[in-house]
């Protein structure tokens, strides 16, 4: 068991800011950079993005470590890959070595106030086993321990014993309250498949409360919104702002209906983050504030596709793009970097105030920082309604695809018989020429590698391996 203490780390004395910025992370799920006006797109879907943009930096080509909302939002939040956290989706959730090796809890001891507001079991943290990181979370009140204090550490002794009672406690209450016509009872499923509860008009009681919330905050805040009215299905923008006769027609794999959805969805959460930036702005509340926009996944559920990543560092600075390749996992270490904090060894991204500009010599793989994520899960259905994955233990712990993303190509790494194939990457900004990409056997075992470091199987099981 790591001590929580481990959530400490050294301030580089020079790089010390006077005065610590707000930080706002904010992300609309399924959101693909292909449909994104700001991203070059025919289809006005982004205006204010655009405008927004010109005080950013952002990233031309910026993908997910997992193409489940869980796992993209626990690499954001931990900096942590989710091959060594072993969680991408539910039931999964972080272990007692990792349950405080996490950006919140490092932010809280700098005397930060953390709220979140996302959606719950997919990617809440009191849900996903985050301890000592938010004060409150989707509605309920937290008193998290500050990392390195003994109740922090009888957390972690007690763990993840604890967690279970907890969550158990919280699903006997709901259903009572159910029982007793005193509050209709929560359902993760229907959250995500109906969009029950989630949309665009809950996104926009979102953006009331985290007004509400900026303007009574004298200290430092953390504050994660993760906007629901993009979700994949049945699209419901609160108003049409193109009409199909207005559109190119549908990419492969959407029908026309949901094609016109989906652009008006994206429009539709494009004047959500407008309510909740102009005001901000035009207060003078940008000024002291980090700000992080991006997305968790595409449409489908995969990582293969880019995703909008925008930086607005306090007063604008950094403006700009950035054309190298960017993870979810370089969000945790950029927000330390502005702080004048180290990102500790458990963090495996790197700022992207670092990001190289120029491209690695073709034959070192490691210095060309292949991407890895987990691409696919195993799915099975409850009574041909329910998904879930069914078998989230070793030896490949739910996954059934782990994706790489090298140059322009994405890679996809079946982890049963480590059958691999690569596709380029659609509208990629720096394409390498054909000669720079090593062969998919490479790539192949350096992921393999990766996966098997952390307890994975990749590939049958040769005859030796079985007998032990």
């Amino acid at each position: 068991i790591v001590d929580p203490a481990a959530a400490d780390v050294p301030l580089r004395e020079a790089d010390r800011p006077q005065r610590r910025p707000n930080i706002l992370l904010v992300s609309s799920d399924a959101v693909e950079a292909r449909w994104m006006s700001l991203y070059g797109f025919a289809v006005p879907t982004t205006p204010f993005l655009e405008r927004f943009a010109a005080e950013c930096l952002v990233c031309e080509n910026a993908f997910t470590n997992a193409g489940k909302t869980t796992g993209a939002t626990l690499a954001l939040l931990t900096g942590q890959a989710p091959w060594r956290t072993r969680a991408g989706y539910p039931p999964q959730v972080l272990g007692p070595a990792d349950a405080f090796q996490h950006l919140p809890a490092m932010l809280r001891k700098l005397g930060y106030r953390a709220r979140q507001r996302t959606v719950r079991y997919y990617a809440d943290a009191a849900d996903l086993n985050l301890l000592g990181a938010f004060e409150e979370t989707n509605h309920r009140r937290r008193c998290p321990a500050t990392a390195g204090t003994a109740a922090a550490r009888a957390q972690v002794a007690l763990n993840p014993e604890l967690h279970l009672w907890t969550t158990m406690r919280e699903r006997a209450v709901d259903r009572l309250l159910h029982a007793a016509w005193l509050r209709a009872m929560s359902d993760a499923f229907l959250t995500v498949s109906r969009h029950v509860g989630v949309g665009p008009r809950e996104d926009r009681q979102t953006v009331a409360e985290a007004l509400r919330f900026i303007r009574a905050t004298s200290t430092p805040y953390f504050l994660q919104l993760h906007f629901m009215g993009t979700h994949p299905g049945d699209f419901r923008p609160a108003r049409a702002h193109f009409a199909a006769a207005d559109l190119p027609p549908p990419p492969e794999g959407l029908t026309g209906e949901a094609w016109v959805g989906l652009l008006n969805a994206l429009a539709d959460n494009d004047e959500t983050l407008a309510e909740l930036f102009t005001p901000l702005a035009a207060e003078g509340r940008l000024d002291d504030t980090l700000v992080v926009f991006t997305s968790d996944h595409s449409q489908a559920g995969g990582t293969n596709e880019r995703l909008p990543l925008l930086v607005r560092f306090p007063g604008g600075a950094h403006a700009g793009r950035l054309a190298s390749n960017a993870q979810h996992l370089d969000v945790a270490p950029t927000i330390l970097d502005v702080l004048g904090l180290e990102a500790p060894a458990w963090m495996l991204g790197r700022s992207l105030l670092e990001a190289p500009t120029a491209d690695p010599p073709p034959a070192d793989l490691t210095a060309a920082r292949p991407l890895l994520s987990f691409a696919a899960f195993g799915w099975r259905t409850h009574r041909g309604a329910r998904p879930h994955v069914p078998d989230p233990g070793p030896p490949f712990f739910g996954v059934r695809a782990a994706g790489v993303v090298l140059g322009a190509r994405a890679y996809t790494i079946t982890l049963a018989d480590g059958a691999t194939s690569h596709a380029p990457i659609a509208g990629h900004t720096r394409p390498w020429p054909d000669e720079r990409y090593p062969p998919d056997a490479a790539v192949r075992d350096w992921a393999a590698q990766a996966l098997r470091d952390a307890g994975y199987r990749v590939g049958p099981v040769d005859v030796g391996e079985e007998l032990r």
